[in-house]
């Protein structure tokens, strides 16, 4: 993602596809000078052009770009290790020029940027809210089963500002995807358990190799959701309509609230995501309207040690 860095500090600050520049507590780069416009500048990710440019805003005391003044409604490429200048002598460098990756804008301009793939609002550490990216650079609101859009806010214990970057150009890699390869429509699921089902480890099979086993808490609720999902294939039912549980009876069989399990789908997709799966936001499905969950796939193996 792009990098704005401010020299005289090293303060860094990541930019959001449209990052306005100013005095404004709403601004993703806040600078508290008087000289400085409340809306300064922007900083906006271009998809048609694949590249960084910047804007003034009709600033009092203008914005350099590489020393050149901005005029107009001019927008002006940049490029790594291009000098920007807001009003004053504070020289910023963009340090990555990098395309965005989604992130979601708090209240008080802080942000939260998707990593691998993976959005969880407000903290992967309890999750309200995940948004995860699909195979096509799509990116989906779980709690709502749809598609997220640029600039809506989200409710998850405060308010969020969404900014989802424009789908990719397969000739361009995000950096979301740089260095992931595996996708889930192509795998397979093998989960083994002991008869007492105290031990469960999942692995993931790719093209006939096996990667290495997963031995996590979490594992439990993906087998529950896996004997499901592959009951309903094997009885040939069509497979839109394979594997749903009702949160309700999942939560029952599981011991848990609603709270420890959006914490386990959260863990189970980041632990996919790190090992290298484009859509691993995809391993866990909802029906909001229904409240239903499943697994997000057909090809699975289950195997009892």
């Amino acid at each position: 993602m792009g990098i704005l860095e401010r020299v005289a500090n090293k303060n860094r600050v990541s930019l959001a596809n449209q990052s306005p520049v100013g005095r404004s507590h709403t601004c993703v780069v806040r600078i508290d000078d008087p000289r400085v416009s409340a809306l300064h500048a922007t900083l906006a990710w271009s998809a048609e052009n694949q590249r960084w440019e910047a804007r003034d805003l009709g600033s009092r005391n203008g914005t350099t770009v590489d020393g050149r003044k901005l005029t107009g409604h001019d927008r002006v490429a940049l490029r790594e290790g291009s000098e920007l200048r807001f009003a004053n002598e504070e020289v910023w460098i963009l340090k990555s020029a990098l395309p965005p990756v989604a992130c979601a804008i708090a209240q008080d301009g802080s942000i939260t940027a998707a990593e691998n793939g993976l959005l969880a609002l407000p903290n992967a550490g309890a999750p309200i809210v995940c948004v995860y990216e699909d195979t096509d650079g799509f990116w989906w609101v779980d709690t709502e089963a749809r598609l997220a859009s640029d600039a809506e806010t989200i409710d998850a214990g405060g308010l969020w500002v969404l900014s989802i970057p424009p789908v990719p150009q397969s000739s361009i890699a995000t950096t979301v995807r740089l260095g992931r390869t595996l996708m889930l429509d192509l795998l397979t699921i093998r989960v083994r358990h002991t008869v007492d089902e105290e031990h469960v480890e999942l692995s993931l099979v790719n093209d006939g190799d096996e990667l290495p086993p997963i031995v996590r808490a979490y594992n439990y609720s993906l087998l529950v959701l896996a004997r499901a999902r592959l009951r309903d294939h094997n009885a040939g039912m069509p497979e839109a309509e394979q594997g749903w549980m009702y949160v309700e009876k999942l939560l029952a069989m599981l011991k848990m609230d609603a709270e420890k399990l959006n914490v386990d789908i959260h863990r189970a997709r980041r632990e996919l995501a790190d090992i290298g799966v484009i859509d691993a936001g995809a391993i866990v499905e909802r029906r909001v309207s229904s409240r239903q969950v499943r697994l997000g796939t057909h090809r699975i193996e289950i195997i009892k040690i």
